[in-house]
């Protein structure tokens, strides 16, 4: 996948969780509400990721999973909050990209 390509299953992305989690109108529903702050608290979106075992030493395995679990709530918000502006510039920067590898090829 060439990164125009990307950009494009990026705008499909950014709508379909666009259709999931906000209403007509392009604010967040109810029900997203409640998931969001659900996943926020689950996916350590607003706190330190170092997990502890009962002993007080920093437990590796559950802080990569801590951390693993943020990513993905990091994800979810900034395909939410991805704006058209944002995409137009990835996708002229990609098209450049793409051109200046064909010339160079």
């Amino acid at each position: 996948m060439n990164a125009v390509q990307y950009i494009k299953s990026l705008r499909w992305l950014r709508t379909s969780f666009r259709h999931t989690f906000k209403d007509k109108d392009g604010k967040l529903h109810d029900d997203a509400r409640k998931v969001l702050a659900e996943l926020r608290r689950f996916c350590f979106a607003d706190r330190a990721t170092i997990r502890r075992s009962v002993t007080g030493i920093v437990d590796p395995y559950a802080s990569i999973a801590a951390a693993a679990r943020q990513e993905v709530y990091m994800r979810i918000v900034s395909l939410i909050e991805l704006d058209d502006a944002d995409l137009a510039f990835f996708e002229k920067r990609a098209q450049a990209q793409d051109l200046e590898e064909t010339y160079n090829a």
